[in-house]
């Protein structure tokens, strides 16, 4: 595993600079701010059918013809819905403790460009178990089909698939700080079938304010891992050399603590401050769209009364397009010819709904 030198907090004032990674090879820190888009534009969402299920958490279009829900524990953690209609195919992925079951079931919202959608990627944090449905095949017989199965490490939330044999995941113990810092990467690759070690014992607890999505290039040989915590963005080649880091557009700078009443090497933010950066985000085979909270709050309701915005990138990391929602809005989806962003936001009911905007 190549490791790298991450000194942005250092260099983060400057723009367009560049570091060496372990490779000595040039890696370019670049800070974006918002009036860097070439276009920014205000847009107004509508509510986008109604469904019979009553436990939603988020709601996700597949092949612009699906629609997806990753419910509250109940009998089972998702169901697909036809979008023309809004009625229920299947449920899917049992809550329970038997071997195709789930514990705690959540989508992979990085993992798979949604409008081509060949697989569902979801991940049991209780189980430390990642679990991969093909699409077509459980649609055929969901009654009898099992997801292919496989073993991920302590702290791991987020992962992609590689290639056939291989998956990478973000690190949560991956923390790097003056005060505080595991010697470790922020990737992790694993072959699908390898037996995970969770054995490690972390000098500090990150999982609370280390997190990452990955999203990997089906066509140009990239990985765009933006941070949750951090309005940051780092970009690797497939080789997982670090190749460009984007910072901002609002410049965080937590600061952390050691909370020894929750056993000592706990890092959590300071107290009063806790951070949201990039909640979500979808990929096509050209573009990259990521929600942006950038917001420092107190609570979750600080949380929802600021909409979102929607930042547009190319794989290269160039920005394209910011978009300025009119509400709170996260867990995206975009039609194929990227005409239409689905997300999950709230009623007046604090009720999950699916909207849609045109973009």
């Amino acid at each position: 595993m190549k490791k790298v030198l991450l000194i942005i907090l250092l260099t983060s004032l400057f723009y367009g600079c560049f570091i060496h990674n372990d490779d000595k090879k040039l890696v370019e820190i670049k800070k974006i701010d918002r009036v860097d888009f070439p276009d920014s534009v205000k847009v107004k969402g509508e509510e986008f059918l109604q469904f019979s299920n009553k436990f939603p958490i988020s709601f996700t279009v597949l092949r612009d013809t699906l629609v997806l829900t990753n419910n509250r524990p109940d009998s089972f953690y998702f169901s697909i819905y036809n979008i023309q209609t809004a009625e229920k195919i299947i449920d899917f992925a049992r809550r329970g403790k038997g071997p195709n079951e789930f514990l705690a079931g959540k989508l992979i919202p990085g993992a798979s460009n949604f409008s081509n959608l060949e697989n569902i990627y979801v991940i049991d944090i209780v189980r430390d178990r990642g679990a991969e449905y093909n699409l077509d095949s459980l649609l055929l017989k969901p009654q009898i089909y099992n997801p292919n199965l496989f073993d991920l490490s302590d702290g791991v939330f987020q992962f992609s698939k590689l290639d056939s044999s291989r998956y990478i995941c973000y690190n949560s113990y991956y923390f790097q700080n003056k005060k505080y810092t595991n010697n470790t990467t922020e990737l992790l690759l694993y072959n699908v079938n390898e037996e995970q070690n969770n054995s490690v014992k972390w000098k500090y607890f990150t999982l609370n304010v280390s997190q990452g999505l990955i999203l990997i290039s089906p066509v140009n040989n990239k990985i765009i891992v933006p941070h949750l915590f951090e309005d940051k963005i780092n970009i690797y080649s497939k080789n997982l050399e670090l190749i460009k880091t984007l910072i901002g557009p609002d410049m965080f700078n937590p600061e952390y603590r050691l909370r020894p009443e929750l056993g000592g090497n706990h890092i959590s933010f300071k107290r009063g401050k806790s951070y949201l950066t990039y909640r979500s985000a979808c990929h096509t085979n050209n573009s990259v769209y990521m929600v942006y909270v950038g917001r420092n709050y107190l609570n979750t309701i600080d949380i929802f009364s600021k909409p979102s915005e929607i930042f547009k990138f190319n794989w290269d990391g160039k920005l394209i397009k910011r978009y300025i929602l009119d509400k709170y809005v996260y867990r995206i989806s975009v039609s194929s010819d990227e005409k239409y962003l689905y997300g999950t936001a709230y009623n007046s009911d604090k009720t999950p709904i699916l909207v849609r905007y045109k973009l």
